[in-house]
């Protein structure tokens, strides 16, 4: 039995790496993006409020349209930092006007329902790349806007 050799050895443990260790650069990088969205779409909804002179209500809220374009640009699997970002918005609202942990919470649900439903009807209507440059494809926006608005108010 020369030649053989003892395969019910055990195994010597493999050394961990420092690229095991730390966060792949893939997840860095997707954190980052999170990060960056949230802070985009903070600052959209920001901007929102500054706009609204009367309260609550306008017909023009930037932050639905820069949720609803990074999702349909970037892809759905961005809609952590469209919930960051307008949970952030919702929590550090104008001092006078915090609302309680819970009704934040329903809201940024709604709005991000809003964002995720006019992204997928898009997608459906005009495909995931479409160039915006025919009425139909622009129809398909105010379509899956309204859609999303309508499902946000409820």
């Amino acid at each position: 039995m020369g030649g053989l050799t003892n395969t019910d050895a055990p195994l010597p443990a493999a050394q961990p790496t420092w690229r095991g260790i730390l966060v792949s650069g893939r997840s860095l990088r997707y954190a980052a993006g999170m990060l960056l969205i949230a802070g985009g779409y903070y600052i959209a909804a920001q901007s929102g409020e500054a706009l609204l002179l009367t309260g609550g209500v306008g017909a023009f809220w930037p932050a639905t349209g820069v949720g609803i374009a990074l999702l349909y640009v970037g892809g759905l699997r961005w809609w952590p930092g469209i919930l960051l970002g307008d949970l952030l918005g919702t929590i550090v609202d104008l001092p006078g006007a915090r609302q309680p942990l819970g009704i934040a919470l329903a809201d940024t649900a709604g709005h991000l329902a809003r964002a995720i439903v006019a992204v997928i009807i898009l997608q459906r209507l005009v495909g995931r790349r479409a160039a915006m440059d025919r009425l139909e494809q622009v129809g398909a926006v105010f379509v899956a806007v309204a859609v999303g608005e309508a499902l946000a108010a409820t």
